[in-house]
């Protein structure tokens, strides 16, 4: 006959066991996703913008006056690079923050939900999974913002628990505005959503936590990353034209993955979503709101580009709605067909071959091969730089010696940059940390992302007037090989109106870079001005005498259907023929189209070699800016 003794000590070890397995998967879904730390810089698109981020904070540049990217001032988090001790430490205790509240507020999730055991199971191997993306900072981040305020609404906590949640997300809120604009965006919609909720649920103080720790934590990031209150209008326009705006020439061909995922996910979305009011569920309402966003983004993004890079936000709405899921499965069993909706989306995600989830993004993927020996030798490492100036100082020293031994610009090129301010175009930033030179942002930090009117008249401007940089720094390969089509109109106007070619350029016969003087121009002043009678497409417009050297400018008119169908859909190429002197008509010349939310932009393109040759002497008539 046992004792109550032995009955009383065997429940605790039957409902201990699935309490130790919870607590091991939260732990391997710690380590799994465990991030890289040390990301060399290269002489490649996307290392030189991860690395003009870093500059710019190191600088404590001002985002929206003097930076403009899709990335805020705290956007290197992202992509952590020891180009700077401090930004890099700085990097290193905000993941690790970041990553224990993303594996904390999961596990009280499921916990609140009751949700079986199984599916925590499943949280762990499709965030196993995919985690080439899933450790980085934006995925993890993007869980926190949700989950943490799905957390604070519902009714099954205690409550200063509920309030600490409340806290934790407005302030990973705030953080994800200070991280990227996708998230600023993001959180435009969500915020007020979760402010409401709370509200309605009679919680005065969790929300007023809620918004203060939002608004409070925000300028706080924004005051300790060295911006200025005044800035902040500015960054928002920047950061909504930036995200908002849509180039046909800056992408590839279209996701059909990343279309399909959207589409998907929009059906659960929005029949989950008409539920959860009809039937008054908070935080299922909460979880939907974000939900709905990141659909929109992942959708705009599979018609933008077909790169695994913009996986990011197809994996985190991916994230979200196993949330979803659960909370479905767990609150409302009859909502089956719901949750089975959600479950194509996630076999789109990881089976079809045009997602490519198997391509891991470089610089959020888990340390070498990701094996548990090369996470260990590589966290080793990072430990014994943390907290080693001198190692951190030598290995700076050694990726600024690979980049110029890469980049091979000439030392009279290097000594000219030296002698004052330089502007890099149109994508090598990163040259400027290499080379230690004076730097100034475009603003946008690469020329092709100023593909809406009101970037491309911020980038002219840093290129006009007396603050004007002394020298601006142009990669020949990008402009005659690679991607001629990222070209700022309104800036190569500005620079041809504002600068010469350096004598350091004249003088080499294969120089690595066009470096421009600030001081006489290259090409001759306006003479005058004409203004044209409105036309429609595929119609000759008669034009007046013109001196050899001319600008032309198009404005087209459109309809707010129209704005909303570019917003929407890819848009058409246009391409222009010049007639000159009545001598024929010149091949068709590509015009760039962009779509903003002010309209529809066109802007000239250099094609080839040669046209750029006619623009440098003075004979560019069949180049359209």
């Amino acid at each position: 006959m046992r004792s109550r003794h032995a009955v009383h000590v065997q429940r605790i070890v039957v409902a201990g066991a699935p309490q130790a397995a919870r607590a091991l998967l939260l732990l391997a879904l710690l380590l799994l996703t465990l991030p890289t730390l040390l990301n060399a810089p290269a002489i490649d698109v996307d290392s030189q913008w991860e690395t003009g981020m870093q500059m710019a904070a190191h600088q404590h540049m001002q985002w929206g006056p003097q930076v403009i990217w899709t990335y805020g001032p705290l956007g290197y988090l992202q992509y952590p690079m020891l180009v700077y001790s401090s930004e890099w430490r700085i990097t290193v205790v905000v993941l690790a923050l970041v990553s224990l509240a993303f594996v904390g507020s999961i596990g009280l999730f499921l916990w609140t939900h009751r949700a079986h055991l199984l599916w925590l199971l499943a949280v762990v191997a499709i965030f196993g999974l995919a985690r080439g993306i899933t450790s980085g900072l934006e995925v993890k981040l993007a869980v926190c913002m949700v989950v943490l305020s799905a957390l604070a609404v519902q009714d099954r906590l205690p409550s200063r628990l509920s309030l600490a949640c409340a806290c934790l997300a407005g302030l990973s809120f705030a953080l994800g505005c200070m991280v990227r604009g996708t998230e600023l965006l993001v959180a435009e919609v969500s915020v007020p959503c979760v402010c409401a909720a709370l509200l309605l649920g009679r919680r005065r103080l969790a929300a007023t936590l809620f918004a203060g720790s939002f608004v409070i934590g925000g300028v706080a990031m924004w005051l300790a990353a060295g911006q200025s209150v005044a800035n902040i209008p500015s960054y928002l326009r920047g950061a909504w034209e930036i995200s908002s705006g849509y180039s046909s020439l800056a992408t590839s061909a279209p996701s059909a993955g990343n279309l399909a995922i959207s589409v998907l996910a929009l059906v659960p979305i929005a029949v989950i979503g008409v539920v959860s009011l009809h039937r008054r569920a908070l935080p299922l309402c909460v979880l939907m709101v974000p939900c709905a966003a990141w659909a929109v983004v992942t959708y705009k993004e599979g018609i933008v580009d077909g790169d695994p890079h913009r996986l990011i936000d197809a994996v985190t709405l991916m994230a979200l709605l196993i949330m979803v899921a659960i909370v479905g499965a767990t609150r409302f069993p009859s909502l089956v067909s719901t949750v089975a909706c959600g479950g194509v989306a996630f076999v789109w995600l990881f089976l079809s071959p045009s997602v490519a989830l198997g391509t891991a993004d470089w610089n959020t993927a888990p340390p070498g091969d990701g094996s548990p020996g090369a996470v260990v030798s590589a966290y080793h490492r990072y430990a014994a730089l943390f907290f080693s100036a001198a190692d951190r100082t030598h290995l700076i020293l050694q990726e600024k010696q690979s980049v110029r031994q890469e980049a091979g610009l000439s030392p009279g090129t290097v000594a000219a940059m030296r002698a004052g301010t330089n502007l890099f175009t149109p994508i090598d930033v990163g040259r400027a940390w290499a080379y230690d030179v004076a730097w100034v942002a475009g603003p946008v930090l690469q020329s092709y992302g100023a593909y809406t009117p009101w970037l491309q008249e911020a980038d002219a401007a840093t290129l006009q007037g007396s603050s004007r940089p002394d020298h601006v720094v142009m990669t020949v390969d990008w402009i005659l090989d690679s991607w001629p089509q990222f070209e700022d109109a309104a800036a190569l106007r500005a620079l041809l109106a504002n600068y010469h070619l350096s004598a350091v350029t004249l003088s080499q016969s294969h120089p690595g870079v066009l470096l421009f003087d600030r001081g006489a121009p290259a090409l001759p002043p306006a003479g005058c001005t004409h203004t044209l009678p409105d036309a429609a497409l595929n119609t000759t417009i008669p034009l007046p005498t013109v001196p050899v050297s001319s600008y032309l400018t198009i404005n087209l008119h459109q309809t707010l259907a129209g704005r909303v169908r570019t917003t929407l859909v890819r848009g058409g190429g246009v391409e222009m023929s010049v007639q000159v002197d009545g001598r024929g008509w010149t091949a068709p010349h590509q015009l760039e189209t962009a779509s903003a939310t002010s309209g529809l932009f066109v802007g000239g393109l250099i094609n080839d070699a040669p046209q750029l040759d006619d623009l440098l002497t003075g004979r560019g008539r069949a180049v359209i800016t």
